[in-house]
């Protein structure tokens, strides 16, 4: 893969997002028919919290310093980083779950293309070289970029997909 692969691949996913979302209303977006009755829109949320921490954390790599936190109290390496993880997914959601929708969306959308840009102006080197950020320990800054990108966007739009059709078989 390269950088030119890995930004389609970016934009196709989120595409197919924005396609889903375009069929939906304010009340399906904004209903807690998700698991632990998150929302639509708490998704989209919880997409661009994640780019941003991952914005953050590449401007660090970049300039030479190892991330140490998602966030602060966070701490990314620790005996068990799955629950650290969920504490946080669940502290940001508590935090933004009153925002309204059009908010969401516009910041959502604006998140996405700073995070695309960014990884636009990374060089391939940056990107790909597993040995780079050596305390990534053989893990390409491309893989994080992904995982909060078109990887992400494709796991959770196939599990609002799949609690769309259930929330409107039920009715």
């Amino acid at each position: 893969m390269n950088k030119r692969e890995m930004l389609r691949l970016i934009q196709a996913e989120y595409e197919r997002l924005e396609k889903f979302l375009a069929g939906l209303s304010e009340a399906q977006m904004t209903a807690p028919f998700l698991d632990e009755g998150w929302s639509i829109k708490d998704t989209l949320q919880h997409f661009l919290d994640w780019q941003k921490i991952t914005l953050e954390s590449v401007a660090l790599q970049l300039r030479g310093i190892e991330p140490t936190e998602f966030r602060p109290g966070y701490p990314i390496l620790g005996p068990n980083p799955q629950q650290i993880i969920q504490q946080l997914n669940t502290d940001m959601r508590n935090q933004s779950k009153n925002r309204p929708l059009a908010d969401v969306l516009s910041d959502f959308r604006a998140t996405h293309a700073q995070y695309v840009g960014q990884a636009g102006t990374l060089s391939e080197v940056d990107l790909f070289d597993a040995s780079r950020f050596p305390w990534r320990k053989g893990r390409p800054l491309a893989d994080s970029i992904r995982e909060d990108a078109d990887e992400h966007y494709a796991e959770h739009r196939g599990w609002m997909e799949a609690a769309l059709r259930r929330a409107t078989l039920s009715e």
